[in-house]
C-alpha cells in the first residue's frame, strides 16, 4: 500500500512529459524548430522528418546543428535525409561532407554518402573521392560509389580507378566502383574495365565486368569484347555475345562464328550464331 502514491505521482509526473514530446500534426515550422531544441529522441527525430518534408532551406541551419552536434545516431542519420529532401544547397553540402568524413557512427556516413549527390550534386565528386580513398567501411565507400554513378562526377575518376584494380579490396566493393567508373565514361576507365574482363582472376568481378561494358560497350570494346567470347564462365562469354550485338559493329560477327564452333553448349552456340546473324544483316 505504501508504494501506491509514489506509482500514482510517477503516472502524474510522465503524462504531461509524453504529451510534451508528442508533436501535433498541425505543428507550424516555428514549433518543430523549437522541437529540434527542447524535445526528446523521438520528437527531434520527428522534427527533422517534417522540416524536411517542408524542403524550406530557412530550417537547414537548425537541422545541421543537429547533425553536427546531436548524441543520437538515429537523430543525427534523420535530420541528414532532411537536408538531402530539402535539395541542392551550399549550407547542406557544407553539413553533409563534414558528417561524411567526420562522424564517429558508420550508419551516419552511409546516410551522408547517399545524400551527397541531391545535396552537392555539382562539386560533390571531390570529397566522393576523398572518402573512397580514405574511409576504412567498405558499406560507406560502396555507397559512396553509387552516388558516383549516378552523377558520374570526373573528379572521382581516379579514385574509382584505384579501387577497382585493386585485388586486394573486397570483390563486392570492386563492381560497385566499377559500375561508377563506367558512368564517368573516361577512355582510361573503360581501359581498366577490358583488362578486368580479360585479365581479372576473381569471376564475379568479370562478370560485373562483362555485364557493364555489354550495357556501354564503346568502339576499343570490340576486341576485349571478342577475346571474352572464349571465357571459361558462360556467364562472362554470354555477356560478352550481347555487348557485341550492342555494339553493332559488323566486325563481332566473325568473331562470334568463330567462338561458336569452339564452345561446348549447344545454346551458346546458336546464341552466339544467331546475333553473328544479326550483325551480318
Amino acid at each position: 500500500m505504501r508504494t501506491l502514491p509514489v506509482v500514482v505521482a510517477t503516472v502524474l509526473i510522465a503524462a504531461p512529459a509524453a504529451a510534451r514530446d508528442a508533436i501535433p500534426r498541425d505543428a507550424s515550422p516555428k514549433e518543430l524548430l523549437d522541437y529540434l531544441k527542447t524535445g526528446n529522441d523521438e520528437a527531434r527525430k520527428e522534427a527533422c522528418k517534417r522540416l524536411g518534408a517542408r524542403k524550406d532551406p530557412s530550417a537547414i541551419a537548425a537541422i545541421g546543428e543537429l547533425v553536427q552536434k546531436d548524441p543520437v545516431m538515429k537523430v543525427r542519420a534523420e535530420c541528414i535525409q532532411a537536408l538531402e529532401r530539402i535539395g541542392p544547397h551550399p549550407a547542406s553540402a557544407a553539413i553533409i561532407r563534414a558528417a561524411l568524413t567526420s562522424d564517429p557512427e558508420r550508419k551516419v556516413r552511409e546516410e551522408a554518402a547517399d545524400s551527397l549527390q541531391d545535396v552537392d550534386p555539382e562539386k560533390g565528386g571531390e570529397v566522393a573521392a576523398q572518402v573512397l580513398a580514405q574511409e576504412k567501411e567498405v558499406g560507406v565507400r560502396r555507397k559512396i560509389c553509387n552516388s558516383i554513378e549516378h552523377k558520374a562526377w570526373k573528379a572521382a575518376d581516379q579514385a574509382v580507378a584505384k579501387v577497382v584494380s585493386d585485388v586486394n579490396e573486397s570483390a563486392d566493393l570492386r563492381r560497385s566502383c566499377l559500375q561508377a567508373l563506367l558512368s564517368i565514361g573516361s577512355d582510361a576507365g573503360y581501359s581498366i574495365a577490358h583488362r578486368m574482363l580479360l585479365e581479372e582472376p576473381n569471376e564475379d568481378v568479370r562478370r560485373e565486368a562483362s555485364a557493364q561494358i555489354e550495357h556501354h560497350p564503346k568502339a576499343s570494346s570490340l576486341e576485349p569484347l571478342c577475346k571474352a567470347l572464349k571465357d571459361p564462365n558462360s556467364r562472362v562469354a554470354s555477356n560478352a555475345a550481347k555487348g557485341l550485338k550492342n555494339l553493332a559493329m559488323k566486325e563481332g560477327a566473325k568473331c562470334l562464328r568463330e567462338a561458336a564452333q569452339q564452345v561446348k553448349s549447344d545454346r551458346q552456340a546458336g546464341e552466339m550464331n544467331k546475333i553473328a546473324a544479326e550483325l551480318e544483316r
